[in-house]
């Protein structure tokens, strides 16, 4: 594993890195989308808000993978 990021998250976060791994399939995707700002997460990006809510990281992922943007 190449990414830092990912790095941290997979020892700091593994349920939500598994999760990551589980949506995106690849470890550059799943890197460039924790590093993203997201609307949901009030522009801030998912590996900014994970150490203070890693709640809304796996909200916002459940989200996505069920396609409810409702």
């Amino acid at each position: 594993m190449k990414c830092e990021t990912l790095k941290s998250v997979k020892k700091n976060h593994p349920e939500v890195y598994r999760e990551l791994i589980g949506f995106c399939k690849i470890e550059d995707c799943s890197e460039k989308w924790l590093k993203t700002p997201h609307w949901v997460l009030h522009h801030k990006t998912p590996f900014e808000v994970l150490d203070e809510s890693p709640e809304s990281v796996m909200d916002l992922l459940n989200t996505l993978k069920r396609g409810d943007f409702s």
